[in-house]
């Protein structure tokens, strides 16, 4: 689990590609006990995980002496509003009710990024302005150029992955994500 750009719900919202993580990989069933990922499991995977497969295990990922104070604090009196029950385990909550409107505070290393929900190492407002002004300038010649590339492109892949559900036998895995003989 990962984000090195935009997340796949495209709103910049980490806490909720953790939610989709641990949703997609629930398996759609009746039985309360069917397998799945549990939210601590789902947790990990974001944080410890994405440290030490990043290769910056121990120094990242935890909470604990000789790593970097890297951490955020929510709002959980907002997150649980109007109400969640007291007993539920609160990294739960934070999968079914946390959105990145809930971040209070960030700290990086040790150093505070963003107190009160507000970005405190740039002016966002201006940087946003900026991306405005330049968003909306008519396109250069290469950038048209790389416009055409990748529609050309999308039409190759297209036309590759046409009919592939009906090419693989997706047991046991769901059709959605199905992964059999090398194809997809």
């Amino acid at each position: 689990m990962g984000l090195d750009g935009q997340g796949i719900n495209d709103n910049d919202d980490f806490i909720q590609e953790i939610k989709l993580c641990y949703l997609l990989h629930r398996i759609p069933s009746l039985e309360l006990d069917s397998p799945h990922l549990t939210a601590r499991q789902v947790f990990k995977m974001a944080t410890e995980t994405n440290a030490s497969l990043l290769g910056f295990s121990p120094a990242i990922g935890r909470l604990e002496p000789g790593c970097h104070a890297d951490l955020v604090l929510l709002d959980f009196a907002k997150m649980v509003y109007p109400y969640t029950d007291p007993t539920h385990d609160p990294i739960d909550v934070l999968l079914y009710r946390g959105q990145g409107k809930h971040v209070h505070t960030v700290m990086v290393n040790g150093h505070i990024v963003v107190q009160g929900g507000k970005l405190l190492t740039i002016d966002e407002e201006a940087t946003a302005e900026r991306l405005v002004e330049v968003a909306s300038r008519p396109r250069t010649e290469k950038e048209k150029a790389l416009v055409q590339a990748t529609d050309e492109v999308k039409h190759h892949v297209i036309r590759y992955y046409d009919g592939w559900h009906q090419k693989v036998k997706p047991e046991p895995h769901f059709t959605a994500n199905s992964r059999t003989d090398g194809k997809i």
